[in-house]
């Protein structure tokens, strides 16, 4: 049965259960909650929420893609995207279809407003460990082109829209308001030329997308195990269980040197 108006307060999937409200300074944002779900090889958790975390668009210098395809199929995958910033430190990103508690996903329930768009920031921490220790098939994290200012005005509009949607929830879809369509709108209002394509229904497409259009370099190998984190599994588990922070900087370091 459809509802009529979403609902920000449920019993939500537990990855799902705080949408962060995000404040403003000068040039400053607050985050009120930042997800930092982390888990070790054995697969233990650590399931906490950060709050009122600072991030400084005026201090980002690149962005990158990070890319979870969830079957075999090359059409369906997940995107995070990652700032990082001038002091080595990231910021992460991603955009969900916030489930009830104990729901499974569904592709055909998203279509039925049964699920709300989520706006969520996460720890690099979260967003490496959390697909690694869930047997993800692939990991593909691909350095975008954007231009430094280019990379700041992405990271305030994410951050002004995070406020606006915790202010007016807004069903999620799983073909017209899902998380490539809404960073295409993004995009497009940073006056960027984002022409219309199918992986904005099927998000697996995406990184093909955005090597047509020069967000990813046109030298890229996409899919190659040069940029597939679960291809390095063991370098990188050693990155993390380091526990010296910084762990996509390692991480970015390793990717040139594989190439």
């Amino acid at each position: 049965m459809f509802r009529y108006a979403p609902q920000r307060v449920r019993d939500w999937y537990p990855k799902h259960g705080v949408q962060s409200d995000v404040t403003r300074g000068d040039s400053v944002y607050t985050i009120q909650a930042v997800r930092n779900f982390t888990y070790a090889q054995n697969g233990a958790a650590n399931e906490v929420w950060l709050k009122n975390v600072s991030a400084d668009p005026l201090t980002a210098v690149r962005m990158w893609y990070l890319l979870e395809p969830f079957t075999n199929s090359p059409a369906i995958a997940h995107p995070y995207f990652v700032f990082e910033f001038e002091d080595g430190t990231t910021l992460c990103f991603t955009i969900e279809g916030k489930r009830l508690n104990n729901a499974p996903y569904s592709g055909l329930k998203g279509l039925m407003r049964e699920y709300e768009l989520g706006y969520v920031w996460i720890t690099e921490l979260d967003a490496l460990t959390m697909p690694l220790t869930h047997e993800a098939k692939a990991l593909y994290l691909y350095p975008l082109t954007f231009t430094q200012t280019e990379v700041q005005k992405i990271l305030s509009q994410l951050l002004e829209d995070t406020h606006a949607l915790f202010e007016k929830p807004e069903f999620y879809n799983t073909l017209f308001n899902n998380c490539t369509v809404r960073f295409a709108r993004t995009l497009k209002r940073i006056g960027h030329r984002v022409p219309h394509d199918v992986s904005w229904y099927l998000p697996g497409y995406s990184d093909r997308y955005f090597k047509r259009l020069g967000i990813i370099a046109p030298n890229t190998a996409l899919r190659s195990p040069t940029f597939d984190l679960v291809a390095r599994k063991k370098e990188v588990w050693e990155i993390i269980e380091s526990n010296t922070e910084k762990y996509f900087q390692k991480i970015f370091t390793l990717i040139s040197n594989w190439k």
